[in-house]
């Protein structure tokens, strides 16, 4: 650190950094819950993104904690209208929860997800989803109800999407995007695959 500020260590460059630095954390602070493992997350990752201030936030990262499963997921279709929607469970961390619903509308397949304790950042608009060992780009619309988020990330390729499903025990969505991977231990999902299958 710098130690005890002294008027001959005073230069115009150190008192604009410092001013600066304060400025930043304040803008950004104000954008996150802070009191959420969630918000929390948000922020660390909008600190990454200055290239200035890397070492604090390798200073500052601890393993996040991971989600549990609360409930599995489906193997039984449901139907609205139209749309087939298979449960694809719900999992937990700190205090966040997310429900996933699988669906099959004509060729389209996708994933409904409900996300209480979402961080205050932007989905992508496309995403990845990585089915087990597989990967797929997802279409995603999404709108914000306070701490909330309902999205629906998409294919139009039904079949790639069940196909992917029968191989999954895992899932993990936007990997290297704001959102940071959400990482759900579903467990297989081969029987969840075939009941969206046979819609």
């Amino acid at each position: 650190m710098l130690g005890e500020l002294k008027r001959e260590r005073y230069a115009p460059e150190l008192a604009q950094a410092i001013n600066q630095g304060h400025f930043d954390l304040d803008l950004v602070e104000h954008r996150f819950q802070l009191d959420t493992e969630a918000g929390a997350a948000g922020f660390l990752q909008e600190l990454a993104s200055s290239a200035n201030r890397p070492r604090l936030v390798d200073d500052l990262s601890v393993d996040r904690a991971q989600f549990v499963q609360t409930r599995v997921p489906g193997t039984v279709v449901e139907h609205e209208g139209s749309k087939s929607l298979v449960s694809g469970g719900s999992y937990s961390r700190n205090g966040e929860m997310v429900n996933l619903t699988f669906y099959k509308l004509q060729g389209q397949v996708g994933i409904e997800l409900y996300w209480d304790g979402w961080p205050d950042v932007s989905f992508p608009r496309i995403i990845p989803v990585k089915f087990g060992n597989k990967t797929l780009p997802k279409m995603v619309e999404y709108e914000r109800n306070g701490p909330a988020a309902n999205a629906d990330a998409f294919n139009v390729n039904g079949y790639w999407v069940t196909d992917a499903l029968k191989q999954a025990d895992s899932l993990e969505i936007g990997s290297e995007t704001e959102i940071a991977p959400l990482e759900l231990p579903t467990g297989s999902l081969y029987q969840t695959g075939l009941a969206l299958e046979s819609c």
